[in-house]
Formats: structure tokens, sequence, C-alpha cells
């Protein structure tokens, strides 16, 4: 069967690259930088939103994940399946964080 799910793309940008979810692991829990700073590890983020979606009947059909200064930052997009999908229909999530207080998390759907 040939999958003609519609895809997202993660475009990134110079000094950025590419990791798997198994590479956000590896970059460890991040250290706070002050009293009040309480940083979230990447691979919490990407973990919470699987269990999340797959909570609600919806599966990852297909995801990318981007790191940048010196894996500070996170940029990823999912591409979701839902229990009501065909081949030409989709969804994505696309979300952003980081763990320098460059900018907070945040997400948006289409």
């Amino acid at each position: 069967m040939t999958d003609t799910h519609p895809t997202s793309q993660l475009l990134t940008h110079k000094g950025s690259h590419r990791v798997t979810r198994q590479d956000l692991h590896t970059l460890g829990a991040p250290l706070a930088m002050g009293p009040r700073h309480r940083p979230i590890a990447h691979y919490e983020i990407v973990d919470q939103l699987h269990d999340a979606i797959e909570d609600r009947g919806w599966s990852v059909a297909k995801e990318a994940l981007a790191v940048a200064r010196k894996g500070h930052m996170l940029f990823g997009v999912m591409d979701l399946r839902g229990p009501a999908d065909t081949d030409d229909l989709g969804t994505c999530f696309g979300f952003r964080s980081s763990t320098n207080q460059s900018f907070a998390l945040r997400g948006v759907a289409g």
C-alpha cells in the first residue's frame, strides 16, 4: 500500500541540524539558569506530545525534529492521523521550545 498522506516539511536554519527522538534523550536534562528557570528537557516535551496525541485516538505518522544553538532550541513538526482521516487528508502539528529562555514553548496545528 502506497502512503499518499500529505507530509509536512521542517525547514531548518543555518546552524541547526536534524535529530531523532533518541538523539533528544542523549542531550539529557538542561541546567537551570537561575532560581526561577525550570527548563524542560526536549525529549520530555516530545514524549508528552506523543502520549497526548495517542490518548486522543490519533497517531504520529511522521515527524521531523531539529535542534539549534548547542541543543538549546528545539523545532519539530508531526504529521498526525486521526480516526477519520483518509489518505488525502491529514493534520500536522508544529512546535518549538528552548531551554535557554530565548523563547517559550509554542505550537500550531493545521
